[in-house]
């Protein structure tokens, strides 16, 4: 799985940019400036003609190329259109921080969106997540700390975005800098192993730890780990293995069940 322009995106379109910060959001958009992303950035919202001075875009259908990344912060009752954006975009991977899909019973709306996206070999991360870090692109999910700049050999992949949130803080805490993090929520399109897959041929990653909470293809799943383990250690946390935690983890698998 070529994952390369998810983690170095020469571009990036913030779907749902705003000027407040507050609301429960994630500021994305502010997010990267703070990171020091230093390739092309388009904010999108109908609501507002610029932030900080830069110009906001009404859809992805007004931006002058096709991007890397787009990062999705809409009501799941925009979800289908924003994919179907994407699409004519020719957008490579698309990110939804948004929640209300199989976690709540609605699957086919994300059978919807699939289906959408492989027209155009859009890829989704997430939906229910808070996405994707890359400390030496500038590329973030959290509010950065410092040094901000430092590149770290250790990689995360959560299902949890607040396990993502809670593993980045204490590694900040701890003076553990990070390389790569993937909060990647539903998984309805990428999953674990296609991250685990790229992680493994990652020569600047020398340590990946992951909190799981399903797997969707256990086969596949075994099969990248086998490739992985013997590159590099991979430590693994389970979630969902109690009934309390089964509850937690239906957040994200849309199931009362999951692998262990």
């Amino acid at each position: 799985m070529d994952l390369e322009k998810l983690f170095y995106p020469r571009s990036i379109a913030v779907i749902g940019a705003s000027p407040n910060i507050g609301g429960g959001k994630l500021p994305y958009y502010q997010l990267m400036k703070m990171a020091g992303y230093k390739g092309r950035l388009y904010p999108i919202n109908p609501k507002y003609p610029d932030i900080d001075g830069e110009k906001v875009y009404r859809s992805l259908d007004d931006l002058p190329e096709s991007v890397d990344l787009a990062i999705a912060s809409v009501p799941a009752k925009l979800a289908l259109e924003t994919v179907e954006a994407a699409v004519r975009n020719k957008a490579k991977f698309l990110h939804f921080f948004t929640s209300g899909f199989s976690e709540i019973g609605n699957v086919s709306l994300e059978r919807k969106m699939i289906s959408e996206a492989r027209k155009s070999g859009t890829r989704i991360i997430g939906p229910n997540c808070i996405g994707v870090h890359c400390t030496e692109a500038g590329i973030t999910c959290d509010l950065p700390k410092p040094p901000i700049h430092r590149v770290g050999n250790v990689a995360f992949l959560g299902q949890s975005g607040g396990m993502t949130n809670n593993f980045m803080r204490m590694a900040y805490s701890r003076y553990l800098a990070l390389n790569k993090v993937v909060s990647y929520g539903n998984q309805i399109d990428l999953r674990v192993e296609d991250y685990l897959e790229y992680l493994a041929g990652d020569d600047s990653v020398k340590v990946i730890a992951a909190y799981i909470e399903d797997i969707k293809d256990p086969r596949a799943f075994i099969n990248a780990l086998s490739k992985t383990t013997p590159r590099k250690p991979v430590i693994i946390l389970k979630g969902g293995t109690t009934e309390m935690g089964a509850k937690a983890a239906a957040s994200h698998t849309g199931d009362r069940k999951s692998v262990v």
